[in-house]
């Protein structure tokens, strides 16, 4: 299947040996990442996208890291792409991504990991246009009244609904004042969760790049710290950073676009786990073992939030 890419990309078509890095296979998504290696030559890694089938918008995520790639200086360089099979084949960058560094380990031994993502993100939202932007909550704040209208009345089922409404609620009230909503907009990456930045040692590039556009850098810095928070450091006696018990201090000495203390992170933090909860699968049955794993996580994340 990989043939008609390595010749479009003017490699020999034969004798490269494969091996399989990762798969996933949910609700959500099935695909598969290839290692292929061969005598002589630089390792090539193939992605084959099963589902979503989406062609325009596979399409648009080659395009969009070959710009990023070229214009930070570093990343998977592509040679070739299929929008039609929904595979793409491109160079190896070795690492690990910093889900798998922090995964299973102590957070004490999070903090190097976290710094060399904060240092990439940062030059990651400085690549393109960034500028200061006055946050406008009163969007956010429209969908979460709707939100608790529909919970309110069944229209909306949702696991632990009480819990939720609660946190709905707290977060309504928590909005930050106009005084406080000066921030920073930036070109986002679209989908910055802790397996799309991979590291090898003081070098991170990232993955799987969304639609680009200039929003407040909240919205990726949420995706990202919301995932940690929920999979990878449960709430602790201190932490320096927008959720409550979460050390991420060491991100933010990487870092400096904005800090620790900027109100529309924390509220989109908030707004961020509403939209992460809502994912959960009302029935305890159905739900996966990640699932499961996720929404522990969100209820102690919300409740070290509202006590």
């Amino acid at each position: 299947m990989v043939r008609p890419l390595l010749g479009r990309a003017g490699l020999p078509t034969d004798g490269w040996n494969a091996h399989r890095l990762s798969r996933r296979d949910d609700a959500v998504m099935h695909r598969v990442v290839v290692k292929l290696t061969a005598p002589g030559r630089a390792p090539l890694v193939t992605k084959l996208v099963f589902r979503p089938h989406d062609r325009d918008a596979f399409a648009k995520s080659a395009d969009r890291q070959r710009a990023v790639t070229a214009a930070m200086g570093q990343g998977a360089h592509i040679h070739a792409v299929d929008p039609d099979v929904q595979m793409v084949l491109m160079d190896f960058v070795p690492g690990e991504t910093l889900f798998d560094l922090c995964t299973g380990r102590k957070v004490a031994d999070h903090a190097r990991a976290l710094k060399v993502a904060g240092h990439w993100v940062d030059r990651f939202h400085r690549h393109d246009r960034f500028e200061p932007r006055r946050f406008q909550p009163k969007f956010t704040l429209s969908h979460l009244h709707k939100l608790h209208g529909s919970v309110r009345d069944g229209t909306f089922r949702i696991p632990q609904r009480k819990a939720f409404q609660a946190f709905l609620q707290h977060t309504i009230e928590s909005a930050p004042e106009p005084e406080d909503c000066t921030t920073i907009a930036a070109v986002g990456h679209g989908d910055l969760n802790m397996r799309n930045i991979l590291i090898d040692g003081d070098q991170a590039c990232g993955l799987d790049y969304g639609a680009p556009g200039l929003l407040p850098v909240g919205h990726d810095l949420a995706r990202l710290f919301c995932h940690y928070g929920t999979l990878c450091a449960a709430p602790g006696a201190r932490g320096d950073g927008p959720l409550p018990g979460i050390d991420l201090g060491p991100f933010f000495n990487g870092y400096t676009l904005t800090g620790p203390d900027d109100a529309v992170v924390a509220f989109l933090c908030k707004a961020r786990l509403i939209r992460d909860w809502q994912t959960i699968p009302k029935a305890a049955l159905k739900r996966s073992v990640a699932q499961q794993m996720r929404f522990r996580g969100i209820q102690k994340l919300t409740q070290a939030i509202c006590s």
